[in-house]
């Protein structure tokens, strides 16, 4: 099993975007916009369903 991670950081209050790629058929992904974190899961290349799992995590510069 392959493992892909992809980061891609943007400074000040633009969004942060971390993706974490697991196999070729799951994505989990970490979108922190705006300093807030929010999970979803996309399957297959389908839409993403939110989980509110990290809603209230805030990010440090």
């Amino acid at each position: 099993m392959s493992i892909l991670i992809g980061l891609n950081l943007k400074r000040s209050n633009e969004p942060y975007l971390v993706r974490i790629y697991l196999d070729a058929n799951q994505n989990f992904s970490l979108d922190t916009g705006e300093f807030y974190a929010t999970w979803y899961i996309t399957y297959n290349g389908g839409n993403p369903f939110v989980i509110p799992l990290l809603s209230a995590w805030k990010v440090k510069n």
